[in-house]
């Protein structure tokens, strides 16, 4: 399990590692902006879980994003724009599939 904290700088970016497989995220600070969140190389079989708590909204949100060449069931990012938002992911086959 992994928590992180996305930081209130607009556009920031955190580059996740395989073993953060389960991600918790408060959004931290008053400021509106996006917390981008950059996904591991496609493993096959990896699954990679994220939750956000009540700080999340639609003007202080999550972006997940895939590396280069990959997407998240054929999108070039996921939004986690909700309190309580959650999604469950997996790699195969160098893509991301949304599976909860």
């Amino acid at each position: 399990r992994k928590e992180s904290s996305a930081a209130s700088d607009v556009y920031k970016r955190q580059t996740l590692t395989s073993s953060t497989y389960f991600n918790f995220i408060s959004y931290v600070g008053s400021n509106n902006g996006t917390h981008r969140i950059e996904l591991p190389a496609v493993e096959d079989g990896l699954i990679l879980r994220f939750k956000t708590d009540g700080t999340v909204s639609n003007s202080q949100d999550i972006e997940i994003e895939p590396q280069s060449g990959s997407t998240i069931d054929g999108a070039g990012s996921y939004m986690m724009d909700s309190p309580y938002d959650g999604v469950t992911i997996l790699g195969y086959n160098g893509q991301w599939y949304i599976i909860e």
